[in-house]
């Protein structure tokens, strides 16, 4: 992540993007061979260069509840010749075992996919969705920072290092920032508070993250992206808060400050200001940006054009944007006309020189002022870079850390933590009747056995998980429908995509494609009985009752699909009922209960309709934006919500648990919960949670 200054060369990126699985794959291959070399590029010799040896994730039996500590992997023997002449290969990736005890909490990450880095003299420092990870750059030992060290959530992103030496951290799904002074973690909810009580520290900062804060040399504003989307400025005594009165595109999550003064925001769109404005003005993405493009960095050049980088499933997608404020023009960049540019793209950065760096898939790309764009082609995907003194490069990727000369020659890594998942935004759980826990991810399927015996199962989107009665363990994925099997295996039953999965009352699979086809599964194959409207896509839950009939829960609200295959809205006069609909549940009793990302409601089986807030549940409800619920069979209802889990049993007393970025819950019995979040995964025993009051 760059922004351009005569004093500041590397930002961090932001890591809104989702990586190839087969490019994790490709990584480990390196890790259990990887070519080494004692041929240094730069002339220097081959003692001065950072001991970065393949290490392995090990199958090591370690306390998750602890996380993993101060760890210094086994080198790998590794075969001769360049990385860059490496085959593909497609290893087996060997997990460090879920071992389970008895401790109310639990938690496992992979701390090893890197979305920022930072380099502060001494150590790296690695933002990831599995802690913050601190590499000793001389031996390759690291500490890996949780919950257990004072963060506030695993899933951290943006690095910065104040003028104090200390190091700051964000988050995806906590609004709070994180101080480390050398001993200990330090909090601040809201970030307001962090900026006001460090506000010289922060003005006097020289590695930034406009994640964080950015600031004008010289000036005497912090400027920050706010949790709720919108833009601050601090300077010393008031703050002033830009949003969408003053022109500002929704969404904002990153800031930047030019050194003339000139501040871009990016969110849904890209706005720009001077510092002093109170009207901004805002850009919509470069046309040749696809619908689906999603914005993953931003840096600013010494003539004051934003650079902006983007990922896409489109083939054609713009893969960088340059848009000049004096000509209000972009300039797009992509792989189809210049095949030096990465097709997908999640980080840039703009050196002092003016050279420009693009980190992606299969490498990274650089053009220095006057030249052409230039590839490096590595095989693997970056994410993050840094710098140390000798302008060495670290790599950030999806797998590991990684090491290269200034001029990107002799790659070497990577460097490891153990780790019992592949992907940390767990957004999907089931388990099936031998015990084993079935865990999904944008990133694929693992699993884990009741011995503790992990594994992959699948390297494709896992869109939904749905289990009978029984055990029986249905996957729906970007590629078709699976049953799984015993040992981890899977068996493909669909070739179609398959997006949202229930099942009726005598236990018949009922599915729903991305196009809105639904219908049950039968020995002899699937045949759709309907097909959704545009309208009611897409389809976050789905409830079959015993009448035949299909609750739906939308986009655009709660849908129904009769018996006989015709769609209607549910109570249109119903302001609440047309609210985005992202789960359901049915009680034994036959209440269904509704989750929007603007409340909680139970609609009874004569159609009343009663709606939950958290002052009438006196906090039980943590959240108004519900994101999962499991009703247990008996009728204790399970919430999930974008601050935490809340309980409501068949007694209607409410019990709550504060969890950032919970996606995903499973009760495996009434005692113990498994909770899937954007950080990683968790096992919460009931007695961690607290009776509203």
């Amino acid at each position: 992540m760059g922004l351009y200054s005569p004093h500041l060369e590397a930002y961090q990126p932001n890591m809104r993007r989702t990586s190839s699985f087969l490019l994790i794959l490709f990584a480990i291959a390196l890790a259990v061979g990887c070519a080494q070399t004692n041929f240094d590029v730069t002339g220097k010799p081959a003692a001065a260069w950072p001991t970065i040896t393949p290490t392995r994730i090990a199958v090591i039996a370690t306390r998750p509840s602890d996380g993993p500590r101060a760890t210094s992997s086994p080198p790998i023997p590794s075969p001769g010749g360049h990385p860059n002449t490496l085959p593909r290969l497609v290893p087996t990736i060997t997990l460090a075992p879920l071992v389970i005890h008895e401790a109310p909490l639990q938690f496992w990450t992979n701390p090893n996919d890197i979305n920022g880095l930072l380099y502060d003299g001494q150590y790296l420092w690695a933002a990831t969705r599995g802690g913050v990870v601190r590499w000793q750059t001389g031996s390759g030992e690291s500490r890996v920072f949780t919950l257990n060290d004072g963060l506030m959530s695993l899933a951290t992103q943006g690095l910065a290092q104040d003028g104090e030496g200390h190091i700051w951290v964000g988050y995806v799904d906590h609004p709070a920032w994180s101080e480390y002074d050398g001993e200990k973690w330090i909090s601040y909810e809201p970030r307001e508070k962090a900026v006001a009580s460090k506000y010289r520290a922060m003005l006097t900062a020289m590695n930034l993250d406009p994640r964080l804060w950015s600031k004008r040399e010289g000036g005497e504003q912090i400027w920050l992206p706010t949790f709720d989307g919108r833009v601050a400025a601090y300077d010393g005594n008031k703050w002033s808060i830009y949003g969408q009165q003053e022109g500002v595109t929704q969404n904002v999550w990153m800031v930047c400050v030019t050194v003339g003064g000139r501040v871009w925001a990016v969110g849904e769109r890209i706005s720009t200001a001077k510092e002093g404005d109170k009207r901004w003005k805002s850009y919509s993405l470069p046309g040749e940006a696809p619908e689906d493009s999603e914005t993953t960095d931003l840096a600013v050049d010494g003539q004051g054009r934003a650079w902006l980088t983007f990922t896409s499933h489109h083939p054609q997608s713009v893969g960088v944007g340059c848009l000049d404020p004096e000509t209000n023009r972009w300039t797009a960049y992509t792989h189809a006309l210049n095949p030096a540019i990465p097709r997908q793209i999640y980080d840039v950065e703009i050196a002092q020189d003016g050279t420009i760096w693009l980190c992606g898939d299969e490498g990274v790309a650089f053009c220095r002022p006057g030249t052409s764009w230039e590839h490096l082609s590595w095989g693997i995907s970056v994410q993050a870079l840094a710098r140390d003194e000798q302008e060495h490069l670290w790599v950030g990727s999806a797998h590991g850390i990684w090491f290269a000369a200034a001029n990107g020659k002799d790659l070497r890594g990577p460097w490891l933590v153990p780790a019992s998942i592949p992907s940390n935004e767990v957004s999907s759980l089931a388990r099936d009747s031998q015990g084993t826990l079935w865990i999904g991810s944008p990133r694929g399927l693992s699993y884990a056995t009741t011995s503790g015996a992990t594994g992959i199962a699948l390297d494709k989107h896992v869109l939904c998980l749905a289990s009978r009665t029984g055990g029986e363990v249905w996957v729906g994925a970007s590629d078709g429908l699976y049953k799984a099997q015993d040992h981890g295996s899977l068996q493909r039953v669909l070739a179609q995509p398959v997006t949202r999965m229930a099942f009726d009352a005598y236990g018949t699979l009922w599915i729903c494609t991305p196009d809105g086809q639904i219908g049950p599964l039968s020995d002899s194959g699937w045949r759709p009985k309907a097909r959704l409207a545009e309208s009611a896509l897409p389809v976050h839950d789905m409830l079959i009752l015993a009448d035949g009939s299909v609750w739906l829960g939308t986009a655009n609200g709660l849908g129904m699909l009769s018996p006989e295959g015709s769609f209607a809205w549910a109570d249109p006069e119903e302001r609440f009922l047309k609210e985005d609909t992202r789960a359901l549940a049915l009680g034994p009793d036959g209440t269904l209960w509704i989750g929007t990302t603007n409340g909680l409601a139970r609609r009874s089986p004569t159609g009343g309709l009663v709606r939950l807030t958290s002052t009438g549940t006196k906090g039980g409800l943590r959240s108004p934006e519900i994101r999962d619920l499991y009703m247990a069979s008996d009728g204790t209802l399970w919430i999930a919500t974008s601050r935490g889990i809340s309980l409501r049993t068949p007694e209607t007393d409410w019990f709550y648990f504060d969890l950032p970025g919970v996606k995903a819950i499973y009760p495996e019995s009434p005692e113990v919960l498994w909770a899937g979040t954007q950080g990683g995964l968790y096992r919460l025993r009931r007695e961690l949670f607290i009776a509203a009051s």
